[in-house]
């Protein structure tokens, strides 16, 4: 079979089992399913805690320890939500469905079968609400095309918007602070011998802490913190391990090693979930021994708040004249103060002339930016130079 077609059947399988999966699965879905079918922007800090550097004790075999959380910066998609799952699933019948669509318009265009999985491709990275104004309205491969592309923002990438940036609900900003002690169970709660939670929306001083250190009212997604343990003499080589409230993961954060009261040391993320007061909160817990913990955080990670339209404008500026040379700069007016220059385009001024590159500055004096135009030019004929400037309203 050409590979082609192999390549198309394979996409319309994944279609079929992907549609039949998300109306009849759970509300608990695969992490890597739903990251290979939908692409979600933003970062969440998707660890329960760094795996163990090594700490001296040579054990690095322990199924525990050797486990890897998922990497930081990728949306965590193990429980989507109601309208992430309907996202999915619209996605994939709406593709399925305007592919059907313009089916017979390819065909008597003579269009190879290709053209299913280069439209789909394009199909399943627009939004459902525009995936339906197409199944209603496009009946050529030309018009769906076109639709979907329509769809993009400048420069024909999908993520941050053209028009704004930022996510209230799954983008994550890391805010560090000074270093404080939250956690010391040797004044407050003794060793850990069971899961035991710890409220991040509450003060150190409930958990042994210093008074004072405290995170904003409710706690926070994610947490950047050095983790110690106190291990007395006589204990046994274990582990201990942090994780989000209500999560069973059993992922190692920190190993000792038998004999000898000492304490071992780890930094890392440690993410949170909701309790039933509806805080960030997060449990640790030991294989053995009941250590001692000690946490100070160092930063945490919160939701972003959206900074509201992306302002830009653009400037032209037209040049009569110009040098004559194999690498001539053109530069465009500066862009106003507050805003920045993202891009430069350009316009030569004679078919003889040559575009070497593109680009933006910044006058020291000033400390504003401006576009530049590299020219190899054979004539003095001018050109124009253009620069796209933007500002966030902070």
């Amino acid at each position: 079979m050409p590979e082609q077609q192999a390549a198309i059947l394979k996409l319309s399988a994944r279609f079929d089992l992907a549609a039949t999966f998300l109306r009849h699965a759970s509300s608990v879905l695969g992490s890597s399913f739903c990251a290979l079918l939908l692409s979600v922007p933003g970062a969440h800090a998707g660890t329960s805690g760094v795996p163990a550097v090594a700490d001296g004790s040579g054990d690095i075999s322990r199924p525990e320890a050797s486990a890897r959380a998922g990497p930081i910066g990728r949306t965590d998609l193990s429980h989507p939500s109601a309208a992430q799952s309907e996202e999915m699933r619209s996605r994939i019948e709406l593709t399925r469905s305007i592919v059907q669509n313009v089916a017979a318009d390819a065909a008597g265009k003579g269009a190879n079968e290709a053209w299913r999985v280069g439209l789909s491709s394009v199909l399943y990275a627009t939004p459902s609400t525009t995936l339906r104004e197409i199944a209603a309205t496009a009946s050529t491969l030309d018009q769906a095309h076109a639709m979907a592309r329509a769809d993009l923002p400048h420069g024909g990438v999908r993520g941050v918007g053209a028009n704004s940036l930022g996510s209230t609900s799954d983008s994550l900003v890391f805010t560090p602070i000074t270093p404080c002690r939250f956690i010391d169970t040797r004044n407050v709660g003794g060793g850990i011998t069971t899961p035991r939670q710890f409220d991040t929306s509450l003060d150190a001083s409930t958990y042994g802490g210093t008074t004072g250190c405290k995170l904003p009212a409710g706690g926070e997604a994610s947490i950047a913190a050095n983790v110690t343990i106190v291990v007395a003499g006589t204990a046994s080589g274990g582990f201990l391990g942090i994780r989000p409230v209500g999560s069973t993961a059993v992922t190692s954060f920190i190993n000792w090693p038998a004999g000898g009261t000492q304490g071992w040391a780890n930094a890392g993320i440690v993410s949170t979930a909701r309790n039933g007061s509806g805080n960030y909160a997060f449990e640790a817990f030991a294989s053995s021994a009941g250590p001692d913990l000690i946490v100070d955080y160092f930063g945490y990670f919160s939701a972003a708040s959206s900074p509201g339209p992306l302002n830009c404008i653009s400037l032209k500026k037209t040049f009569v004249t110009s040098s004559i040379g194999p690498n001539v700069e053109l530069d465009s007016d500066y862009c106003p103060s507050s805003y920045t220059a993202v891009s430069a385009y350009c316009e030569l001024g004679s078919t003889n002339d040559a575009l070497i590159g593109t680009g933006t500055g910044i006058d020291a004096s000033t400390n504003r930016s401006y576009g530049i135009c590299r020219e190899k030019n054979s004539s003095s004929v001018g050109g124009v130079v253009g620069v796209l400037c933007c500002s966030l309203p902070f």
